[in-house]
C-alpha cells in the first residue's frame, strides 16, 4: 500500500484522538481544541509554510541566519511525516488566521496551548515560530495589496527575524513566545506599520479623556476620563484595589459655556481638585473615540531623541498621505514603558528624555507592567532575576522597595514636534 495513503487511513480526524497520539491531555486542553473541525476540514495536502521551499525563502527575505533556516526546515520536515504533528500544527495556524466557524466566532489565544514535546522534544519550542512564518507569508502579502513600498514591508516585518536568531543563539532553538503569537495578527491584516524607531497604527482612543486648548496662547491641558478611580497620589487605581484613604473618582462634565473636569498633569499624574475652563478661552481638541497615532516601541536600544523624532516625523509624513482627514495627528501610547517610576529610577536614560518631550497621562496597571517584556514571565522574584541592564535593575529596585509597577500613556501632538527637546508640555501646561 502507498505509505502516504497508509498514514492517510492511520490518522484519525477527531481533535482528542490526535492529542492523545501527541500525549498532551485533551481534557486538560479542551480550549485549543475550539475550532478544529473547521480546521480539519480546511486543511490543505499541502501545507505551504511547513514545505522547505516556501521556509527558506521567507527566512531569506526577513535576513534569517542559515543555522536559524535550517532547523526550521527539519522540524517542519518532521512534522509533515506525522500526520498528528501535522493537524496540530495546522490547526494552531488556522485559528492564527480564521475565525472558528464550528465553535463561535473568537480569535484564539495562544498563551496556555500546549506544544507537541512528546513528539518533537525540545524543537517543540520551534513549532510557533513555523505558524508565526505562515503567518508573515500572509502578512507580506496584505501589504502588497494594500500596496505598501516594499522597503517598508521588509522593516516593518525583518524584526521577527532577528527574534529567531536571537532566541536561537540564546536557547538553541528559533521560537517565540506563545502568547506573543496573538500579535502577528495586527500585521496579518497590514495594520501595523515600522517607520524608523517605532512602530505605528491608526486606532481610536477611550482612554485618555479629553484634551483643551487655550485659544490665545495654543497651552494644551488634559482633563481626566470621567469615574476613574485615583489613589492619593494621582495614579490609576491598580486591578482589584479598593478606593483606599486619599483615592478619589474623576468627574467630567460641560455645559454651554465651561468645561468642568480634573487637570492632568504631564508629568503622568491627575489631581484631585475639579477645576472649571471657560469655553470663550478653552477649545475642546481631543476626545474619547477620536482616531489618532497609536505607537508601539519595538525592543532593542538606541532610543535617541533624534532617532524618536525622526520616526514621529516620518510617521506624520506616511499616515497624512494615506489615510488624510480621517485622523487626528496625534501620537499616543499606553505601555509599561511610559511608567514615571522609570523615569525617576532612570532620569539620564532615553527613555526618560523621550517622557520628558511627551504629556504623560495615567493609565490602568495591575502591578507587574514590564515584567513579562523584560523578564519573559508573568512574575518575577528579585532575589534570582537576572539584573544585566539598566531596565531590569529599575523594575527589580521598584519591586524590592515594596511598591507595584505600573503602567502609562502618552500624548504627542505632531503641531508641537517642532518644540521637540524643550520640555514643551511640562513648561507650558498645567
Amino acid at each position: 500500500m502507498n505509505t502516504e495513503k497508509a498514514a492517510k487511513i492511520s490518522w484519525n480526524p477527531n481533535g482528542i484522538h490526535t492529542l492523545a497520539k501527541l500525549q498532551i491531555d485533551a481534557q486538560k486542553y479542551r480550549d485549543c481544541l475550539i475550532g478544529w473541525g473547521d480546521s480539519v476540514i480546511n486543511m490543505p495536502e499541502k501545507i505551504d509554510f511547513l514545505e522547505a521551499d516556501t521556509i527558506t525563502e521567507l527566512c531569506d527575505w526577513l535576513q534569517v541566519e542559515e543555522e536559524t533556516a535550517e532547523m526550521l526546515r527539519q522540524t517542519a520536515a518532521r512534522i509533515l511525516s506525522e500526520p498528528n504533528l501535522k493537524a496540530y500544527v495546522w490547526h494552531m495556524y488556522y485559528r492564527l488566521k480564521a475565525l472558528s466557524l464550528s465553535t463561535g466566532c473568537s480569535h484564539a489565544s495562544f498563551a496556555n496551548w500546549p506544544l507537541p514535546e512528546f513528539s518533537l522534544g525540545k524543537y517543540a519550542q520551534t513549532v510557533p515560530a513555523l505558524v508565526m512564518l505562515g503567518g508573515l507569508k500572509l502578512a507580506r502579502q496584505k501589504y502588497r495589496e494594500e500596496r505598501y513600498e516594499e522597503s517598508i514591508i521588509k522593516d516593518t516585518l525583518r524584526i521577527y527575524g532577528a527574534d529567531l536568531d536571537r532566541k536561537r543563539r540564546a536557547n538553541g532553538v528559533p521560537t517565540i513566545l506563545l502568547n506573543s503569537l496573538n500579535w502577528v495578527r495586527v500585521y496579518m491584516a497590514a495594520r501595523l506599520v515600522e517607520l524608523g524607531r517605532f512602530n505605528y497604527k491608526l486606532m481610536e482612543d477611550f482612554k485618555a479623556g479629553v484634551v483643551l486648548k487655550n485659544r490665545r496662547t495654543g497651552t494644551k491641558q488634559m482633563l481626566a476620563p470621567d469615574g476613574a478611580k485615583y489613589n492619593s497620589a494621582g495614579f490609576m487605581l491598580q486591578e482589584n484595589d479598593p478606593l483606599a484613604e486619599g483615592g478619589w473618582v474623576s468627574e467630567y462634565s460641560e455645559n454651554a459655556g465651561y468645561y468642568y473636569g480634573n487637570p492632568v498633569s504631564p508629568k503622568g499624574f491627575a489631581l484631585k481638585e475639579v477645576r472649571r475652563y471657560a469655553k470663550e478661552e478653552w477649545e475642546k481638541i481631543l476626545e474619547p473615540g477620536d482616531i489618532l497615532i497609536d505607537m508601539h516601541i519595538p525592543a532593542g536600544g538606541g532610543m535617541t531623541p533624534e532617532r524618536c523624532l525622526d520616526s514621529f516625523r516620518k510617521a506624520v509624513e506616511f499616515f497624512t498621505e494615506k489615510y488624510e482627514g480621517k485622523f487626528k495627528p496625534v501620537f499616543i501610547c499606553h505601555s509599561w514603558i511610559f511608567n514615571t517610576q522609570l523615569e525617576e529610577k532612570l532620569p539620564e536614560s532615553n527613555l526618560a528624555k523621550l517622557m520628558q518631550q511627551c504629556y504623560l497621562f495615567p493609565a490602568s496597571s495591575y502591578g507587574q507592567d514590564g515584567v513579562f517584556f523584560l523578564f519573559g514571565q508573568v512574575t518575577v522574584n528579585p532575589a534570582d532575576a537576572p539584573r544585566d541592564t539598566s531596565g531590569r535593575r529599575a523594575v527589580l529596585e521598584i519591586l524590592e522597595s515594596g511598591q507595584r509597577l505600573r503602567s502609562g500613556g502618552m500624548l504627542l501632538f505632531a503641531e508641537d514636534l517642532e518644540h521637540f527637546g524643550t520640555a514643551f508640555y511640562r513648561r507650558t501646561c498645567g
